[in-house]
């Protein structure tokens, strides 16, 4: 068995770092890619971010894969890219993403669940209500586009009154196959 040291510590806290991932992303790693490969009490270990003594001859083993694993491109606590292209947010720029957003009466939420994955979609839930509020300076450019097309994808929704007051919500784009009958 191999004996744990803090070198073996440090050597995994230095591929954490660069790869810009926590013990928890490690753990999740573990879990979804190589399960059978680790004891359960390890990835167990891991998804609570604890450290993984007890586990040495492990070491090797998470150390191989998080070498594979690619540089951060992020800024570490940003949830934007370096490598991103960016454009200035101007006020016309929040104007159209609103005027979207009514025309489609989708929620922030809606649109990010539907752009994102689970792991990414609060930040960019948060992103976009930042641009939503203009409260940022510049935006990812490609990012923007993706939004923007995607709301402009969605039906126009036209809310009517009916006769007993409520507001009744109509897809004016696409009618029900029974109403053209």
């Amino acid at each position: 068995m191999i004996r744990y040291d803090q070198w073996m510590l440090d050597e995994i806290q230095k591929e954490l770092e660069r790869t810009g991932r926590s013990l928890r992303d490690l753990g999740q790693l573990l879990a979804k890619e190589h399960r059978g490969s680790f004891a359960p009490l390890l990835i167990r270990a891991l998804l609570n971010n604890r450290p993984i003594f007890g586990f040495e001859s492990a070491v090797p083993q998470v150390l191989a894969i998080l070498g594979d694993l690619p540089d951060a491109t992020e800024k570490p606590g940003s949830t934007y890219s370096y490598s991103t292209n960016r454009a200035a947010l101007t006020p016309d720029m929040v104007k159209a993403i609103n005027a979207e957003f009514d025309r489609t009466q989708q929620a922030t939420g809606n649109v990010a669940r539907q752009l994102t994955d689970q792991e990414t979609f609060a930040a960019r839930n948060n992103r976009v209500g930042r641009w939503r509020r203009g409260d940022v300076e510049t935006v990812p450019t490609e990012e923007w586009y993706a939004v923007m097309a995607f709301l402009a994808a969605l039906p126009e929704v036209v809310k009517s009154k009916t006769s007993s007051g409520s507001q009744q919500i109509a897809n004016t784009k696409t009618d029900h196959p029974s109403k053209t009958k």
